[in-house]
C-alpha cells in the first residue's frame, strides 16, 4: 500500500488474535495511520476460524486496551489502534454483534462490518434474524453510530438509506470488489444525495487492487453504471 501512495486506512485482520496483534505490530513498524481489527466469527463458519462469543470479547478488549489512542503499545503519538470487527450478521451472532458493539461503545472505538453486498445475503439474513431489513439487524444490535465503517452497502431500500444517513454511518464502497464478485453496483449519488457518508474501499481477495488511484477510477465508472440505471 505505501508503494502505492497509501498512508491510511482500516482493515481487516484474520479471525486470529495473534495475527492481529502482528499485523498492528507491523503498520506501526511503517509509521502509517491505521485502524486493523481482529476479525469476530462465531456462527457459519469454517471451525478453525470461529470461536467462543465470550473469548472472542475478551481478546478485543485485550485489544484495545494495547491498542488505543489513550494507552498505545507504540508509545506517545501512535497512529495505530485496533477496531472492533464482528464479520457481519450471517457469521456473527446477535450475541456478539452486541457485546462487541458495547466494547466499541464503552471504549469510544470504532466498529467495522459489512452490509447488503449480495442479494442472497440480504435474503438470507432477513430470512435468519426474522426482520424487514437487514439494517434492522445491525440497529437491534448497537453497531450503527458515528464510528460505524459497513462494507459494500450495495442493496439498500430507501428507508435503510434514510436510516443510515440518520446514524451518520460510513459505507466503505468497494467498486472493483462487486465488479469481480458480480454482487451489483452500488449507486454512489443515491446515497450521497440523502447525506450518508462514504469512504473508498478494496479487498485483498476479490478487490485486487491496492492502488487508491485506480480504485476511485472504478468508483467513477461504476457510479456511471448506476446513473444509467432508473432509481
Amino acid at each position: 500500500m505505501l508503494s502505492h501512495g497509501t498512508t491510511g486506512f482500516a482493515a481487516y485482520a484474520t479471525s486470529h488474535v495473534e495475527a492481529t496483534e502482528v499485523a498492528l505490530n507491523e503498520a506501526s513498524t511503517a509509521g502509517v495511520r491505521a485502524l486493523i481489527g481482529q476479525v469476530l466469527m462465531d456462527v457459519h463458519a469454517p471451525s478453525s476460524l470461529i470461536c467462543d462469543t465470550n473469548l472472542l470479547i475478551e481478546q478485543s478488549a485485550r485489544l484495545l486496551e494495547s491498542w488505543s489512542p489513550a494507552n498505545a503499545v507504540c508509545g506517545d503519538g501512535c497512529r495505530v489502534s485496533t477496531i472492533i470487527s464482528p464479520r457481519f450478521a450471517l457469521c456473527s451472532s446477535m450475541d456478539l454483534m452486541t457485546d462487541a458493539a458495547a466494547l466499541a461503545k464503552n471504549s469510544n472505538a470504532f466498529i467495522q462490518t459489512h452490509l447488503a453486498e449480495m442479494r442472497t445475503e440480504c435474503e438470507q439474513v432477513v430470512k435468519m434474524y426474522e426482520v424487514e431489513d437487514y439494517l434492522t439487524v445491525y440497529e437491534r444490535a448497537g453497531i450503527l453510530g458515528e464510528h460505524t465503517l459497513l462494507g459494500h452497502g450495495v442493496w439498500l431500500s430507501d428507508d435503510e438509506v434514510a436510516r443510515l444517513s440518520a446514524y451518520r454511518s460510513v459505507i466503505t464502497h468497494c467498486p472493483l470488489a462487486n465488479s469481480f464478485l458480480s454482487s451489483g453496483t452500488m449507486n454512489r449519488e443515491r446515497l450521497r444525495d440523502v447525506g450518508v457518508r462514504l469512504y473508498l474501499g478494496s479487498e485483498s481477495g476479490a478487490g485486487y487492487e491496492r492502488s487508491r488511484v485506480r480504485v476511485a477510477r472504478a468508483m467513477i465508472e461504476a457510479g456511471f453504471k448506476a446513473g444509467s440505471r432508473a432509481p
